[in-house]
C-alpha cells in the first residue's frame, strides 16, 4: 500500500521497486488463490539504476488475474521481465477461462496504451495477441 500511496506518485520509480511491488502482488495472489492457478514470474537480466513509469506493467498483470483464473479450469499465468541496460521487455500470458468476474470494459488496457504513448512516445512497442483460449501481452520499452 505504501508503494502505491507514496512511491508511485511520481513520474518514474526505480525499476527494482516496481518489480518488488509486482512480486508482492503475485505473492498475495498465490496466497489468496491457494494453488488453483499456476503463476510463473521470472526476471532476467540485471536490474540496476533503471527507472520506469509506476504501475505501467501492473494493469496487464491485473487483467491476467481477472480473466485467467478459475477454480474449475486449469489456470496459468506466466510473466517474464527481461532487463537489458536501457531496454525492458515484458511478457504476460494467461489462459482465458470462464470466470464469475464481470466482463471488463477494456478501459484499463486503453488507459495503459495512452500512458505508454504519453510517457514513452516512439520508445515502446506493444503487441496484444488474443485467441479463443489465450491472451498475451508483449511490451518493450526503451528506458531513460
Amino acid at each position: 500500500m505504501r508503494y502505491v500511496i507514496q512511491d508511485a506518485q511520481g513520474n518514474e520509480v526505480e525499476l527494482a521497486k516496481e518489480i518488488a511491488y509486482l512480486n508482492n502482488y503475485l505473492d498475495l495472489q498465490r496466497s489468496r488463490l491457494r494453488g488453483s492457478v499456476t503463476i510463473d514470474f521470472e526476471v532476467k537480466g540485471k536490474v540496476g539504476q533503471q527507472r520506469i513509469a509506476p504501475l505501467i506493467l501492473f494493469s496487464f498483470i491485473e487483467n491476467a488475474f481477472q480473466h485467467g483464473v478459475s477454480p474449475e479450469e486449469e489456470s496459468v499465468i506466466r510473466i517474464v521481465i527481461q532487463v537489458e541496460t536501457q531496454e525492458l521487455t515484458f511478457s504476460c500470458y494467461n489462459r482465458k477461462v470462464a470466470t464469475q468476474a464481470p466482463k471488463g470494459t477494456g478501459i484499463g488496457l486503453e488507459n495503459t496504451r495512452k500512458r505508454l504513448e504519453l510517457l514513452y512516445p516512439s520508445r515502446h512497442h506493444l503487441v496484444v495477441i488474443e485467441t479463443g483460449e489465450d491472451y498475451q501481452v508483449e511490451l518493450s520499452i526503451r528506458l531513460s
